[in-house]
């Protein structure tokens, strides 16, 4: 998979710290590799990529497997949050996973989280195909929430970083304002969690990088 976005600048980061970027160039390489690790840190959290990315994931929706269905919808969480408003999402079902598939109209999707609920199956086993796009372009495409979240994320790798370094009573200093901002950032996630309870998971996903 390719490398992860450069979703902030060193001058945002600079900005929402306070910093003076003409008096922290020295440290640019080390605020880029923290953006870096924030993106991946954030992913890791969220249970997503944040690429441009074309998916489909396949699930089984046999109730011997997985259970009987919950108001007559199963469940499934897809392989990646962060659905693209701007994107169509496509499920179809079939009998066998090979195919063919017929487009499934009725279905109800949660853009943020990844999650589609599929009528059930008047058929014992069935596969259903989720054909979908998720992530950002750039970083203009970002919800406020991811953005803000990042932007504590980056300055507590900083601080986690240099505390290992520091003197024992500063080292304290900074893992507690390492801990703040780690509760800072989750505060503004929850429309976004990914932990939504029983769920089927893909039993085959594919994907491409998404060009429009």
């Amino acid at each position: 998979m390719a490398a992860p976005l450069a979703l902030l600048t060193f001058e945002e980061v600079m900005a929402a710290t306070g910093q003076n970027p003409d008096l922290m160039a020295d440290s640019a390489d080390a605020v880029a590799s923290a953006i870096e690790r924030a993106t991946l840190k954030l992913e890791n959290f969220l249970r997503t990529s944040f690429l441009p990315l074309v998916m489909q994931d396949w699930f089984h929706l046999d109730p011997k497997v997985c259970g009987a269905p919950v108001n007559h919808f199963y469940k499934c969480l897809l392989t990646n949050g962060c659905m693209r408003f701007d994107g169509v999402v496509t499920v179809s079902v079939a009998d066998e996973f090979e195919g063919p598939y017929t487009d499934e109209p009725l279905y109800l999707s949660d853009l943020r989280t990844g999650v589609v609920q599929v009528p059930a199956a008047n058929r014992a086993c069935k596969w259903a195909r989720v054909t979908y796009t998720s992530g950002f372009l750039n970083r203009t495409e970002m919800p406020r929430e991811i953005r803000q979240a990042l932007l504590c994320f980056v300055p507590l790798l900083m601080l986690s970083s240099s505390a290992a370094t520091a003197e024992p009573k500063q080292a304290v200093s900074q893992a507690a304002k390492a801990s703040a901002l780690d509760a800072m950032a989750v505060d503004m996630l929850p429309k976004y969690f990914r932990r939504v309870g029983a769920v089927l998971l893909p039993m085959h996903s594919e994907y491409a990088l998404y060009a429009p």
